[in-house]
C-alpha cells in the first residue's frame, strides 16, 4: 500500500517542481515550522530519512558478496509537478507516517508558500503480470546510478552501463516488495530491455557529481501501478518508474 499527499501551495502555481526540488522546498518550510528544539522537529526525523541522532538511515537486503545486494527502498518518497508537491508513503509504516504529519506537512507549505490545496490518495502499488505476454514500455526521467566519485557511464553502447541498469532496475523492485511485505513475480535481468537513455551528470550536492542516466525507455513482461523507483538516492524522487502511454511517451502519473 501507499499513500500520497498533493499539496498545492498559491505561490508555486506556476513553478514546474522536479522531484529533487520537492525535497528541498518541504525541507525548508518545515525547518521554519518546526526549528530544531522544537517538540515537533523530532517527528520530522524519520520522514526525512534519519535516526534520532540525526544520522541517515541506511540498510541492504540481500548478499552482496554474490551480487544480489541492495540498498533497502525508503518509506518516504517526493515528487512534483507544475504548481504541485507530491510526497509518498510506501508500505504499511511509511503510509501511517505520511498520514500522520500530513497536517503539519501543510501548515509547513502554506506557511512558507501560501495557503495550499491538499488532497490525500492511498492506493496499492503493484507488478501486473497480466499483460498478455506483451512487453510493456516504462520510463524513467532521471535516476542517480553511481555514487562512485570520477565514476562515469557510458550511454546504452556500454555492456557495462545496461547490465548496470538492468540491476538497478530489478534492485528497485526486489526491496521495494519487500518493504511492501509481500512476495511478488520480480522480472529477471534478461526480461527487461533497455531501449532508450543517456548518461548525465547529476549534481547531489556541492561539488559532488553523480552519474546519472537520463530519458531511460525500457519494457518488461508486466506494468508497474503505484509509486516504483530504481537506482540510489531514491528517497529524493530520482529514479520513478512509470508506464508510457501507447500513444505518447508521456509517462503515467508525471
Amino acid at each position: 500500500m501507499y499513500a500520497e499527499l498533493i499539496l498545492r501551495p498559491q505561490r508555486l502555481a506556476e513553478q514546474v517542481i522536479y522531484p529533487d526540488q520537492a525535497r528541498k522546498l518541504v525541507a525548508a518550510a518545515v525547518g521554519a515550522y518546526a526549528p530544531q528544539g522544537d517538540p515537533r522537529a523530532a517527528a520530522f526525523q524519520r520522514f526525512f530519512g534519519r535516526d534520532e541522532q540525526g544520522k541517515t538511515l541506511q540498510g541492504r537486503i540481500g548478499d552482496d558478496r554474490e551480487g544480489q545486494g541492495f540498498g533497502r527502498a525508503p518509506e518516504i518518497v517526493f515528487d512534483g509537478g507544475r504548481g504541485f508537491l507530491r510526497v509518498y508513503g510506501i508500505g504499511a509504516a511509511g503510509a501511517e507516517l505520511l498520514l500522520t504529519l500530513s497536517t503539519d506537512l501543510y501548515r509547513a507549505i502554506s506557511a512558507a508558500h501560501g495557503v495550499a490545496q491538499q488532497q490525500l490518495n492511498q492506493g496499492t502499488c503493484e507488478i501486473d503480470r497480466n499483460v498478455k505476454g506483451q512487453m510493456v514500455p516504462h520510463r524513467i526521467r532521471l535516476m542517480v546510478a553511481s555514487k562512485r566519485p570520477g565514476d562515469r557511464l557510458g550511454g546504452l553502447e556500454s555492456d557495462r552501463t545496461l547490465s548496470l541498469l538492468r540491476r538497478h532496475i530489478a534492485g528497485g523492485l526486489i526491496s521495494q516488495s519487500e518493504l511492501l511485505g509481500r512476495a511478488m513475480q520480480i522480472p529477471r535481468d534478461e526480461e527487461i530491455e533497455i531501449l532508450e537513455g543517456r548518461s548525465y551528470p547529476v549534481p547531489i550536492r556541492e561539488g559532488v557529481i553523480a552519474s546519472g542516466l537520463k530519458d531511460v525507455v525500457f519494457a518488461m513482461p508486466c506494468r508497474l501501478k503505484g509509486p516504483w523507483l530504481a537506482g540510489h538516492l531514491r528517497s529524493r524522487g530520482y529514479g520513478f518508474m512509470r508506464p508510457v502511454a501507447p500513444t505518447s511517451r508521456a509517462s503515467e502519473g508525471a
